[in-house]
């Protein structure tokens, strides 16, 4: 159970959870996006990632300032003015003009994903003249949803190729944030000096900034997009500007996503590209001639930097001077940080046959990938669910059955809203699958009483499937990198039942879930049976069956399958009395203290046979904050991890004192624990971190690397007994832990039978 481990607190997240309706997260919002004085956990989070964001992205990214772009050294400035179609800069007399072109329905009600497209078309020598940049199908664009946003380089910096040499600045900004003057010629610049490359992202920022102005444009889904020199510099600017959720990179070669260590016999090299375009990066570049092959910072890192957002890289097969075998080499290489963040679908490539241009089927395939990650999913399935529903309570039918969906090709029903059932209600799910739709946050199913801080009690539902059912919650992962669970709060639930009594869960599949399963608060009467659980850990908290607080008799029977966190956990917790903003944030039904009435006992666990993908326990048992757990029987649990497979740390774990939020678990709050017939497969059989009383554990079945019982909390009245201990060993351990003082410590030695 990790539910109560959270990695950043984001307060517009946690009112997009109030809402009614679930909400389409941005691949913009990363882990680096962290408020300040909120203290970041790395629990659940692949090594990788967490050497990557405590210092070496900071370490590459400035490797890339002072050795390839230079630093950029200015920002928002403070006299940047917005018209309808430009930014106005009124000190240096800059004016970027913008293109905008909207799709049909664009508004402040509905603003829609972007691509914006900085272009370097135009003379490079004085007056420097631009030019439309050819075959951008603007209309495609359009048709497909996107806004269309175009601007040009030459309006903050002149696309100069060799005129000046690597010792001298361009003109534009760069000349003006130099010496006061944008048409000044004659400024030397230093080693680590930004270069018109740098200059142009810092322009694509700019118009971010304006886009951030339009009510009818999305800005939390912008892709910048360049081809060539404005392939890197779309790479640069999304290294930099993390406010952008894409970028894409067509045909940028050297100094772009080729990686050198890769580079073809005939493709541009480090020389060759500063002898032709010196301007574009800064003079320590140099320093770099000869060594393409040995980088220490290389393509793949330029790519890595854009990580967790989405980067997409289009080349040429004839386009042998950029190097499409070296381009998609950096694509490859840079996965596995990708593959670390479980974000490996967020990078693409691909390669269209033809020679160095920026083709309309180059953006059919950027449009693509873009509709899986930006686009927010079509209601039509929630909707036709829906309709049958009232129409068989119109009817006064009680009961719907779900086949396949007749309205797509694969059969699949694709939700973007949970399927919320009625008092005296059964669905049953025939042979079909259900899923939530792509970056979708919400339940897959909840009982239709259940709401935010007024939940109403319903009664006599069943959730039932037959047939090969399957729940999903989806092909990929629709919260932020690593953080499902409580700070995600109760939509990120598969099936969420409160106040529910007399009712069934049974017969289906749940494939990997957005963190916890099924999840129950305050339910009573309940049986949950027949249900196999196939998550893999690619999500963090993916529990199977929870009880919150005030559960109780309660069937739990025949579960088995994977889940990434614990299989079946009684979880009761609350937050201290007067709390407003709840780090419980998974229970629905709010922060009420109603005594005794929270209290989870009278449940029944028995044939679970299961494993935890992320080597968590198979039961877990916690309660705190002077809510109590007994009378819990559990007779039948077998760990069923093979091979390579990941062991649990504990088959059954009970207790943890630094999951209070008022005060640790006190003797007596738990007690009349029964377990029976435990069989593990190579981890702790039981681990006792809270006091426990009038407990039995009995029939243990433990193989040769399974020796020892932990026991970390005072005990009273607990036997232990018919412990099968295997031929070969001559005694069973008893071992504590040295967390506290305060805490009895046994060894206990039980001789060979």
């Amino acid at each position: 159970m990790k539910n109560h481990i959270f990695f950043f607190v984001l307060v517009l997240e946690l009112a997009a959870f109030a809402a009614p309706l679930s909400t389409t997260p941005s691949p913009v919002d990363c882990v680096r996006a962290n408020p300040a004085g909120i203290k970041r956990l790395w629990q659940g989070i692949s090594p990788t990632v967490k050497e990557w964001e405590q210092g070496k992205r900071t370490e590459t990214f400035e490797w890339f300032e002072e050795n390839q772009f230079g630093r950029t050294p200015i920002g928002r400035l403070k006299d940047q003015k917005f018209e309808e179609s430009a930014v106005v800069f009124e000190a240096s007399g800059i004016r970027i003009n913008i293109t905008c072109r909207l799709p049909e329905g664009a508004s402040a009600d509905n603003p829609v994903p972007v691509f914006l497209f900085g272009d370097h078309r135009g003379g490079d020598k004085p007056p420097y003249a631009q030019a439309e940049y050819p075959n951008i199908p603007t209309n495609a664009i359009t048709a497909r949803g996107y806004a269309y946003v175009r601007w040009n380089f030459n309006d903050v910096c002149p696309n100069v190729s060799n005129w000046g040499g690597m010792s001298r600045w361009p003109m534009g900004i760069i000349a003006w944030q130099a010496v006061g003057d944008k048409t000044a010629t004659n400024i030397m610049r230093g080693a680590k000096s930004w270069g018109t490359i740098g200059a142009w992202a810092w322009g694509n920022s700019r118009v971010m900034d304006w886009i951030e102005t339009r009510p009818e444009l999305d800005s939390t889904r912008v892709a910048v997009v360049g081809h060539s020199r404005g392939g890197k510099t779309a790479l640069w600017t999304a290294a930099q500007d993390e406010r952008f959720a894409m970028a894409v990179s067509n045909g940028s070669g050297c100094g772009g996503a080729s990686l050198g260590r890769a580079r073809g016999a005939k493709a541009e090299s480090i020389k060759a590209i500063l002898k032709y375009f010196p301007n574009w990066f800064c003079p320590a570049m140099a320093n770099l001639i000869g060594r393409d092959a040995e980088l220490e910072h290389d393509a793949d890192d330029l790519l890595r930097l854009i990580a967790p957002r989405l980067v997409y890289v289009g080349s040429g097969s004839e386009d042998i001077w950029a190097g499409p075998e070296s381009e998609k080499a950096a694509v490859d290489s840079a996965r596995d940080l990708y593959r670390a963040y479980k974000f490996e679908e967020r990078i693409g490539y691909h390669c269209h046959k033809g020679p160095h241009k920026l083709l309309p089927v180059d953006w059919e395939k950027f449009m693509d990938f873009a509709d899986i990650h930006m686009k927010k999913p079509s209601s039509r399935d929630s909707d036709e669910i829906e309709r049958m529903m009232n129409s068989a309570l119109e009817k006064g039918e009680r009961e719907l059955t779900i086949g396949k969906n007749p309205l797509s090709g694969d059969g699949v029903w694709r939700l973007v809203r949970a399927i919320t059932v009625p008092d005296d209600f059964t669905v049953i799910f025939d042979g079909c699958r259900v899923e939530l739709a792509d970056l979708i946050q919400d339940n897959i199913i909840r009982n239709a009483g259940a709401a935010e801080g007024n939940c109403r009690p319903n009664r006599n539902i069943r959730i039932l499937g037959r047939n090969g059912a399957v729940l999903s919650g989806g092909r990929r992962n629709h919260y932020l990198p690593r953080r499902s669970g409580d700070p995600n709060g109760w939509r990120s639930v598969g099936i969420l039942l409160c106040d529910v009594s007399n009712y069934e869960i049974a017969g289906f599949q749940m494939d990997e879930t957005q963190c916890w399963a099924i999840s129950q608060e305050r339910c009573s009467d309940g049986h949950l049976h027949d249900i196999v659980f196939n998550s893999s850990d690619a999500m963090f908290n993916q529990d199977g069956i929870d009880l919150r607080k005030g559960c109780h008799d309660i069937l739990i029977e025949n579960i088995s399958g994977r889940t990434g966190d614990d299989t079946v956990a009684l979880t009761a917790l609350r937050d201290a009395p007067g709390v407003k903003a709840t780090k419980c944030g998974m229970q629905i039904g709010g922060n009420e203290y109603r005594g005794d009435k929270d209290d989870i006992y009278n449940v029944t666990i028995r044939n679970i046979r299961s494993r935890s993908s992320g080597g968590h326990s198979i039961i877990r048992l916690l309660c705190c904050d002077g809510i109590r757990m007994h009378h819990i029987k559990i007779d039948g649990v077998e760990e069923i991890a093979a091979g390579n497979e990941k062991r649990s740390k504990s088959v059954i774990r009970i207790g943890d004192a630094h999951y209070s939020r008022t005060r640790a678990p006190r003797m007596g709050e738990m007690h009349n624990i029964e377990v029976k017939n435990v069989k593990t497969s190579g981890g702790n059989a039981v681990v006792i971190n809270a006091p426990l009383c009038d407990s039995s554990f009995t029939g243990f079945d433990l193989p040769k690397n399974a020796r020892r019982v932990k026991i970390n909390a005072p005990l009273e009245r607990v036997k232990f007994d018919s412990i099968n201990i295997p031929s070969g060993r001559s005694r069973f351990r008893f071992t504590s832990s040295r967390a506290s003082a305060t805490k009895r410590i046994w060894r206990i030695r039980q001789k060979k039978s």
